[in-house]
């Protein structure tokens, strides 16, 4: 069977691996292995593929959050849920801070007490 999940602007069937996303009169579908982060800066939610394409969301990161697969889905920060597959590499940068790299070309600059929690949370 194929279970809908209602939350505004968006209908999924597990197992299907798409969300859709509002836009307009629109609804553009979203494979969500194709999903590398969502990112916020305030008001406005990025949906970052990974062909480099960037599609504005229409929920909040915290719904996103709550519909993704957490085991896949992380939240790292306020600003950032990323793709735990599209991780390219992590690295401790010069002054302690710690680099998230994610397919494409996105990187994320995270404290150096969050990246050590990251580091612990996927076991690396």
């Amino acid at each position: 069977g194929c279970m809908a999940v209602r939350v505004p602007g968006f209908r999924s069937c597990h197992g299907s691996g798409i969300i859709f996303v509002r836009r307009g009169d629109d609804v553009i579908p979203v494979r969500i292995s194709e999903i590398a982060g969502i990112s916020t800066g305030g008001e406005v939610v990025i949906i970052h593929l990974r062909d480099g394409r960037e599609i504005l969301g229409d929920m909040s990161l915290k719904e996103y959050a709550r519909i993704l697969d957490q085991t896949v889905f992380i939240r790292i920060s306020r600003q950032w849920i990323i793709n735990v597959t599209a991780i390219q590499k992590m690295s401790c940068g010069m002054l302690g801070s710690g680099h998230i790299y994610l397919d494409p070309d996105i990187d994320i600059v995270l404290s150096r007490e969050k990246y050590a929690q990251i580091l612990k949370l996927l076991s690396v």
